[in-house]
Parts: structure tokens; C-alpha cells; sequence
């Protein structure tokens, strides 16, 4: 059975991208045009299978009710413009930008490299309404 996390860090080094590793997850930080720090996470399944979740926690919160209810109907608006990211509130009120992917040990690295580039560039792209939703 083929190690994506050692195939995608293989190729990660391969081209001089620096990440950070602990267990199954592979951190990669960027800095947007408006984002000062969008960080994914690439969690690859512990198991071995082919399944990877692409991640940020980054982009940021909601603490009042009405702001939740208002990032709620955003993040839907984000969803029916960005196919490649989903973007949703979570339980602790924070606003999160997921992806899958099932990958082929040929390619894990181009792949991953690409769904980061994708989720990074469209997250730079969104962060400026969720900051207004934010400090309205």
C-alpha cells in the first residue's frame, strides 16, 4: 500500500515548499493579497487509503448570534460561487473552508499542490466578505 503522506512530502521537498508534519497531517502557510496567513491542512487518511481532507481554520469567527446567522447565509452564498471549497461554521463558531480528494499514488503530489493552490487562492479571494461580516 503506497504512503501518500510520504509520496506528497517527497514532492513537497522536491520543490522546496516548506510545511510543517505531525502524525497524518501536513500544514502549509501562505500569505494572500488579502489574508495576511491562510494555513491548510492536508490530512491524509490513517489508514493508507487514498482519501485526503484539505482544511483551513484560519479565516475567521463569529461570537455574536447574529453574526453567526449572518456567516451562515454567507458561507452559503460562498458555496453556490466556489466549487472547489466548502465553506461552513463550525460548532465552536469558526469559519471553515474544507475539500477532498482521492488521490493516485502517481500523482498525490501534483495533486495535493494543486488543491492547496486552489484552496488558497479562493480563500484569499473570499477573506475580505468575511471580514467585513466580521467587523460590521
Amino acid at each position: 500500500m503506497a504512503n501518500y503522506k510520504a509520496l506528497y512530502l517527497r514532492y513537497m521537498d522536491a520543490h522546496n515548499i516548506r510545511y510543517t508534519t505531525a502524525n497524518n497531517i501536513v500544514s502549509i502557510s501562505y500569505t494572500g493579497s488579502n489574508a495576511q496567513s491562510i494555513t491548510i491542512l492536508v490530512s491524509f487518511d490513517p489508514d493508507g487509503n487514498n482519501l485526503v481532507e484539505f482544511g483551513c481554520y484560519s479565516i475567521g469567527s463569529c461570537k455574536s448570534d447574529e453574526k453567526y446567522a449572518n456567516a451562515i447565509v454567507l458561507c452559503n452564498e460562498m458555496n453556490k460561487k466556489y466549487r472547489w471549497v466548502k465553506f461552513f461554521v463550525d460548532d465552536d463558531r469558526s469559519i471553515v473552508g474544507k475539500a477532498d480528494a482521492i488521490v493516485d499514488s502517481s500523482s498525490v503530489g501534483s495533486e495535493c499542490a494543486e488543491m492547496v493552490s486552489r484552496m488558497v487562492g479562493i480563500i484569499d479571494d473570499v477573506y475580505p466578505e468575511f471580514m467585513r461580516l466580521m467587523w460590521a
